[in-house]
């Protein structure tokens, strides 16, 4: 059984433009948000780092799901185009900054 815990997602983002923007990639947004364990300020911005800034694999996130790694990477890259997040592609992964204010 996989231990739960609960995590802030603010109500700001329950609006039907974001909906529009984020669509189907809620899940690996909501992913996101629940792996940030640290924060940083930078270019103005707040950001939270998934795994502390550790390369992660789309793979990784699909075997969470159990989902096709395609459909993860789709949604990140909308996630990433619609401002939610930045991606950083790393020799053994991607490390995910969530854009948190």
């Amino acid at each position: 059984m996989i231990k739960s815990h609960s995590f802030t997602f603010w109500s700001g983002a329950l609006t039907a433009d974001h909906r529009k923007k984020i669509g189907p990639a809620i899940w690996e947004f909501l992913w996101c948000i629940d792996k940030t364990t640290k924060e940083i300020t930078e270019d103005g911005r707040n950001w939270g780092l998934v795994y502390s800034g550790k390369p992660v694999t789309c793979e990784v996130i699909a075997q969470e799901y159990g989902i096709n790694e395609r459909t993860i990477r789709r949604n990140l890259e909308r996630l990433e185009t619609e401002g939610y997040i930045k991606i950083i592609r790393a020799p053994y992964g991607l490390i995910i900054h969530v854009c948190i204010g």
